[in-house]
């Protein structure tokens, strides 16, 4: 797969036959989702134009220890590293508990209250072994932190049916992410337009 990607062009799974353990050594090449990382972004929402519109600061930080973890909405129980999400710059600033797993080719995001870290409100999966929807590419981006050689991933998350890319750097993790999030109506399912927002690494 490295030597697919090194060619310089995008390549799909779809094009690729591997099992889903391969896909996950791979990944957490990329991902360390087990490391004691901290890592500082700039979180900023944009307008429909992708202009600035919002702009604040979290820092998450790996504790390297895996827990088992239960999910509210699926009755699920599943074992993830922990990391501390801290949202450094805001009046409301707080602190939330954020665990992560790359499991049959997909990355999933757990997201609680750190007074109850059974019972995980929020689950965001990201599938990264998929046939139609996932390309890879390998290429070289500079952020706040620094100049990386990065994994660019274009990729779809079911849970709200959010387009995006995401940038992975060996060792360190998620460099940058933009995502492009359809807004339904609840009671209606009306589209009401599209929340856009992205990450980028300041820190490390």
């Amino acid at each position: 797969i490295v030597e697919l990607i090194e060619r310089g062009e995008a390549v799909s799974f779809g094009e690729i036959s591997l099992d889903d353990e391969t896909v996950d050594n791979f990944f957490r090449h990329y991902f360390p989702v087990h490391g004691r990382h901290v890592n500082t972004y700039q979180s900023t929402v944009y307008t429909d134009e992708w202009e600035p519109k919002d702009i604040a600061m979290q820092t998450l930080t790996g504790t390297g220890e895996c827990h088992s973890i239960d999910i509210l909405d699926t009755g699920e129980t599943v074992s993830a590293y922990k990391w501390i999400n801290q949202q450094c710059d805001r009046p409301y600033a707080h602190e939330s508990l954020i665990w992560m797993r790359i499991e049959d080719g997909i990355l999933s995001w757990y997201s609680g209250n750190p007074d109850e870290e059974t019972g995980v409100q929020f689950v965001l999966n990201y599938i990264l072994k998929d046939k139609k929807l996932t390309e890879l590419e390998l290429e070289t981006i500079t952020v706040e932190a620094g100049t990386f050689q990065t994994l660019k991933i274009t990729t779809y998350s079911p849970v709200l049916y959010e387009w995006g890319e995401i940038w992975l750097a060996p060792e360190v993790g998620m460099v940058k992410y933009r995502g492009d999030q359809e807004v339904m109506n609840f009671d209606t399912g009306e589209f009401l337009g599209y929340f856009r927002y992205g990450l980028e690494l300041v820190s490390y």
